[in-house]
């Protein structure tokens, strides 16, 4: 089977209902190119194949064609019409996990293949709540707010704010990257060197690290609330929370920088079996919930107008 993915992520995006603007982002974003050049060349080269898609949106009659590339096998996820119910990691969503496991238990399941207990989950939950900040001063916030006070509605705005948030040095991403480095520094204290004298060639080096340092603000005030609630559910003692305090206090002796809060959330992550890719996936359930806030608030406002 033979599929053009741009075409075909256009075809279903648009059959589905999404506007212009967003159908154009699905190309874009499933093209992947590697300059603002290159981008417009594409939207260029694509102009006319776009535009008939946009238009003329095919009806949605069938499933989704799946190719071998996306077809992984065994499949972590499949519908199943034959009995009425969705298979994940091959348990049954309505015969295995409905009503027995909460939320977050079956998405650590869905997302990294680990069955958590009920502390365990609670405990993300909580580190969940941590992350309920929706001040527009914070960037992937404003980019949320100011593209629905454009009228740009939910997809949209969220569009323009998971391209601001999804990126190396913020949330998910740099929970995920702090938690790589982590195998990184294990790996090197393996072959004999020493955490201080790891972190003294990345300073060397004038090397980025996620999880160090926080723009703007010198202190990360999330940080104590999370080392509380690890200790409150017996987690404060794992391998990789020990590395971390280690990382953290090299770090700030040898040129006063201090971790932000990716670095513990990192670490939590790791010690209950995350892979990094995993904790990104799963961590975006904290942050999409006040970035939808944020489009939200600006319906509230409308429809407090309304009633003054």
């Amino acid at each position: 089977m033979e599929i053009d993915p741009v075409a075909e992520n256009v075809r279903l995006a648009v059959a589905c209902g999404a506007e212009p603007a967003a159908a154009l982002a699905v190309a874009l974003v499933t093209a992947r190119p590697r300059s603002a050049d290159e981008a417009f060349a594409l939207l260029d080269e694509r102009r006319d194949e776009l535009r008939r898609l946009i238009a003329e949106p095919t009806p949605l009659r069938q499933l989704a064609p799946v190719e071998p590339e996306i077809d992984f096998q065994p499949p972590p996820a499949r519908l199943r019409l034959d009995i009425g119910d969705h298979e994940l990691r091959g348990r049954l969503l309505f015969g295995d996990i409905l009503n027995k496991k909460s939320f977050l238990q079956a998405t650590a399941w869905l997302v990294a293949g680990l069955d958590l207990s009920p502390s365990d989950a609670d405990l993300l939950g909580q580190a969940g709540v941590m992350m309920f900040y929706a001040d527009p001063q914070i960037w992937p916030f404003a980019v949320a707010r100011r593209a629905a006070v454009h009228g740009a509605g939910l997809a949209g705005s969220l569009i323009a704010a998971l391209a601001t948030v999804c990126t190396p040095n913020l949330a998910a991403e740099a929970i995920a990257g702090f938690q790589a480095f982590l195998d990184r520094v294990d790996a090197e204290v393996a072959s004999g060197r020493t955490v201080e004298e790891v972190v003294a060639g990345l300073i060397a080096a004038r090397e980025r690290i996620p999880g160090v340092r926080r723009p703007v603000t010198d202190s990360d005030e999330r940080v104590p609330h999370l080392l509380a609630t690890l200790e409150r559910y017996g987690r404060a003692d794992g391998p990789s929370v020990r590395l971390m305090h280690r990382l953290g206090a090299a770090f700030e002796a040898q040129k006063g920088l201090r971790l932000n809060v990716a670095a513990p959330m990192g670490a939590m992550f790791r010690d209950l079996g995350f892979t990094p890719r995993a904790t990104a996936a799963f961590t975006m359930t904290y942050f999409i919930v006040p970035l939808a806030a944020n489009v939200a608030f600006v319906d509230e406002r409308a429809l407090l107008g309304e009633e003054r």
